[in-house]
């Protein structure tokens, strides 16, 4: 199982999540970067993506424990970060989780997700499995 949890800078949070499940749409109408069988699914601030029997599913967190959590990983897992002041501080984030993958078909895929939510703006991936940021 894959597990992200992606914290968007303050200066970022604004329109994020639209812009990123835009991308993640036009990467799954193109066809070529999840395959022809994937499917993407938004409903508010949760969005599933299928592919190859794999699921990931995706949600947009801005709840008041984010911004006490963003400060947690500053704290434990930041210290080689030199942006940490503002990873601190960050109020939004995407957590991405998935189905079990224990033969990583979807590897790429997963790291395709991070990926476009990098490309939308300043973000920390933690990935939650490895216990360290990406």
């Amino acid at each position: 199982m894959y597990a992200a949890l992606i914290m968007i800078a303050e200066a970022d949070k604004a329109g994020f999540w639209d812009a990123y499940v835009a991308k993640v749409q036009a990467a799954v109408d193109g066809g070529v970067r999840f395959g022809a069988e994937a499917t993407f699914q938004v409903a508010g601030p949760k969005a599933e993506l299928v592919v190859s029997g794999i699921t990931f599913t995706i949600h947009h967190d801005d709840a008041a424990h984010v911004v006490e959590e963003s400060a947690d990983f500053a704290a434990h897992y930041g210290a080689d970060l030199p942006d940490r002041g503002d990873l601190a501080q960050a109020t939004t984030r995407v957590t991405i989780s998935s189905t079990p993958d224990p033969d990583m078909v979807e590897f790429n895929s997963y790291v395709l997700l991070v990926e476009i939510a990098e490309s939308v703006g300043k973000t920390w991936a933690f990935d939650q499995n490895g216990g360290a940021f990406m």
